[in-house]
């Protein structure tokens, strides 16, 4: 069976930061926007067992234009979205209507070449658009 490490941390005030990534050395690292304090913050890490992983890529063609990420209704445990190495625009990831990735009126997580995000719920349920013709976003999930 296939298992993913969940990273949660929080703040005194209960604000979620997860930005898990891995060092050259392939260690789980994670990065904080701001300092801990081990008086009132946590940081906890489960094994949450996925039974299904899957992947794909989404390509936005024509620009500006909003695209379900995937069609069939798949609930995920987690779900990772990365914008394409080869994205030279932005893409925003939201739902539908709405999500939007204009310059000065975005709506939605906007991302940049090889940033990622990282989410639950399911696949049908978000969709992307992009600033520029052909670029895409790849995720990969579990069920």
């Amino acid at each position: 069976m296939t298992q993913v490490v969940e990273i949660r941390c929080r703040d005194s005030t209960g604000t979620k930061f997860d930005y898990p990534q891995l060092d050259s050395s392939k260690n789980l690292k994670v990065s904080l926007a701001t300092a801990l304090d081990s008086s009132t913050d946590s940081v906890t890490s489960t094994i949450v067992p996925a039974a299904t992983i899957g992947h794909g890529r989404t390509t936005v063609t024509p620009a500006y234009t909003i695209t379900q990420l995937y069609s069939t209704p798949t609930s995920c445990q987690w779900i990772t979205i990365q914008a394409a190495r080869s994205n030279t625009g932005f893409i925003a990831i939201g739902t539908s209507p709405g999500v939007t990735a204009t310059p000065g009126a975005s709506y939605g997580v906007v991302l940049e070449s090889l940033d990622t995000y990282t989410l639950n719920g399911d696949l049908a349920d978000i969709y992307i658009n992009g600033t520029v013709t052909n670029d895409a976003v790849t995720y990969t999930y579990g069920v």
